[in-house]
């Protein structure tokens, strides 16, 4: 059969996720060399691949480090977002962003709010006339955890196991790490939509309703106690984009 195969290059991993339509058939996540997880084997043969569709940024080349796929067309370059940028210099929006912007403006018409926690964590929103704002980025789970190892090597642990929720005693050093990563991470979360919320208001703008997506979106989804849960979007993003230019 016919498929789709979008492909997000992050920071730590290349997440791809297989099409048939608008049915997700697979979905993987490649993780870097050296990264605390494993590399997973692609559960799916390249033959079934008839597309596929990419982001440019954060260094993604045409041959995408997957032998064995052909080269792909990808946004930035190929495939461009129809959306307006409110920077003074719109390049500097990533187009992750853009592309998630894009599948928001395409599910909901009236735009909305995207609050992304990957190994970054950004608030991003798209007005109805297709028109982006950025309102923060902040580090995320991962990116917070190991920053003790460069600006405090004493309190430098085996993060393996990332805070999910603040811990049920903090009876030790490892503890009180994970009490305040956490309160860092949800912080931030908070502090980022009410400061979006807030100059959105001022300009008269209505921000919308809340997405949550990236890898630990379902964290926040709960946390928060709001917003939609689509950890796919940014993929769905870059599917819109393909059937508009296919």
């Amino acid at each position: 059969m016919p498929t789709i195969l979008t492909l997000d290059q992050g920071n730590t991993s290349l997440k791809g996720v297989l099409w048939d339509g608008g049915q997700v058939l697979q979905v993987f996540r490649w993780m870097r060399p050296g990264n605390r997880k494993q590399e997973i084997e692609l559960p799916f043969c390249f033959e079934q691949v008839s597309r596929v569709l990419g982001l440019a940024s954060r260094g993604l080349p045409q041959s995408h480090g997957l032998p064995g796929l052909p080269a792909g067309e990808w946004v930035g370059s190929d495939l461009d977002p129809p959306l307006q940028v409110d920077y003074e210099a719109p390049e500097e929006m990533g187009w992750d962003r853009r592309v998630a912007a894009f599948a928001l403006i395409c599910q909901c018409p009236e735009g909305g709010l995207i609050l992304d926690a990957g190994t970054c964590l950004t608030l991003t929103h798209v007005d109805s006339s297709g028109l982006c704002r950025g309102f923060g980025i902040a580090p995320g789970l991962a990116a917070l955890a190991g920053t003790f190892a460069t600006f405090a090597p004493d309190l430098a642990r085996d993060q393996n196991e990332l805070p999910r929720h603040f811990p049920l005693e903090t009876r030790s050093t490892q503890k009180n790490l994970a009490a305040g990563i956490w309160a860092a991470f949800l912080g931030a979360a908070r502090e980022l939509l009410a400061l979006g919320r807030k100059r959105l208001e001022a300009l008269g703008v209505s921000p919308g309703d809340l997405f949550l997506t990236g890898s630990d979106g379902n964290l926040l989804a709960s946390a928060l106690g709001e917003g939609e849960l689509d950890p796919l979007l940014v993929h769905r993003g870059l599917l819109f984009l393909g059937e508009g230019q296919g």
